[in-house]
């Protein structure tokens, strides 16, 4: 809350926030916790690791340096420095921000490609990440077989399926999602025709 009072002076605002904050209660962690997925968590994420940014770009000039919320990447050459530099950066969480760095965090080398934001990123191509092709595949052929018997879940479907053409347009992913929604063939009861995933594809590239 001290964080967040620096740079929102509104105090309807911020009494909300703290509202918001008070209200929620992580089951692994006493007392302390923001509910997952809010609106509320993007911003707290953005705004309370502002400090840390400053700290990475102003004290350490770290050149190669992008954060999205929670989750952020540093490319550097030399692996020696960037492990001094995650030593650092696991003390100033701690000491400055009451944070500590997920257990995932690591150090991989470039040419794997960098996993950030949904994406498995080289500086040539970005692919979609494996996890979310498999979710959406997933996804999708549940709501074909619910088709079948409740035709009224369409809308909902094309819903979907649009929300993943907006993820796929960021990649080089179109085959595979064509391949996605080829295995995924809406068809009632009472049709022989299918309803998507055909309708789904006109206009897209």
């Amino acid at each position: 809350m001290d964080i967040m009072r620096r740079y929102i002076s509104d105090k309807k605002t911020m009494n909300l926030i703290g509202v918001i904050i008070r209200s929620y209660e992580s089951p692994h962690q006493d007392g302390k916790g923001i509910p997952i997925g809010a609106l509320t968590s993007q911003l707290g994420a953005n705004i309370v690791l502002t400090p840390f940014d400053h700290w990475i770009k102003g004290e350490n000039h770290i050149l190669f340096y992008a954060r999205y919320m929670d989750d952020f990447i540093i490319l550097h050459n030399d692996k020696l420095y960037l492990w001094e530099l995650l030593c650092g950066i696991e003390n100033y969480l701690r000491d400055n921000l009451k944070l500590n760095l997920n257990p995932k965090t690591g150090m991989f080398p470039g040419k794997n490609g960098i996993d950030f934001c949904g994406y498995r990123i080289w500086p040539t191509h970005i692919k979609p990440r494996k996890s979310a092709l498999k979710r959406a595949k997933k996804r999708l052929r549940k709501m074909a077989r619910m088709y079948r018997t409740n035709p009224e879940i369409l809308e909902h479907a094309k819903a979907s399926i649009m929300s993943f053409f907006g993820y796929i347009k960021h990649c080089s992913g179109w085959q595979t999602t064509k391949s996605i929604l080829k295995k995924a063939v809406f068809k009632s009861g009472k049709s022989k025709k299918p309803a998507l995933p055909d309708n789904a594809l006109q206009g897209q590239k």
